[in-house]
């Protein structure tokens, strides 16, 4: 998936533009304070007002039709 890609929303089928993309670095187990073992995913961002403070990852979204 990438910048442009119209993807579908998995919790409510709603279909958005991906407006933008950044990768985090996150613990492999879940818990920042219990581990040392990290990985980077990422995550992309929705358009739309009900989305702009909402940041994806690729088991949330699919991207159905790429640009």
């Amino acid at each position: 998936m990438k910048v442009g890609d119209i993807a579908i929303l998995w919790s409510n089928g709603i279909r958005r533009l991906i407006v933008d993309s950044r990768d985090e670095i996150v613990p492999k187990s879940g818990n920042w304070s219990k581990t040392n073992t990290y990985h980077v995913r990422t995550v992309f961002r929705l358009a739309g007002d009900e989305y702009s403070n909402d940041w994806f990852t690729e088991g949330q979204i699919s991207s159905i039709i790429p640009r």
